[in-house]
């Protein structure tokens, strides 16, 4: 994994991840890994740990693997809500994430603004 990591670069992630998939995987069909969300969000939310563990000494919680959960969940949505500023933090470093990170504060300013239109 390590080396992966070392290889891998984040400016190109989704071509990064399709050719690495893949290879992996020996596939024939042609398809994409974006077009596969849960998938997608699942490495890059994975990965992103990863780099955050190895590179910047982030310390794995007993709540990580609740926090990958809900963001592969949310990998077919348009806006997560949390207040967990960690989660926020590793959420806003996942360079395919499709989704809005917002907090409940944050959420509260937007449904005034749909309700004032």
């Amino acid at each position: 994994v390590l080396h992966f990591l070392v290889e891998f670069s984040f400016e190109d992630f989704d071509s990064n991840i399709q050719n690495w998939f893949v290879h992996l995987f020996d596939v024939k069909n042609d398809f994409h890994v974006k077009d596969l969300p849960h998938v997608s969000a699942f490495l890059g939310y994975a990965l992103t740990r990863i780099y955050e563990r190895f590179t910047l000494g982030k310390k794995n919680t007993d709540n990580d693997l609740f926090d990958r959960s809900y963001f592969v969940d949310a990998g077919v949505v348009d806006l997560f809500v949390t207040n967990d500023g960690a989660f926020t933090q590793t959420a806003l470093r996942v360079p395919n994430r499709r989704f809005e990170v917002i907090s409940t504060k944050e959420l509260s300013s937007l449904v005034d603004e749909w309700h004032a239109v």
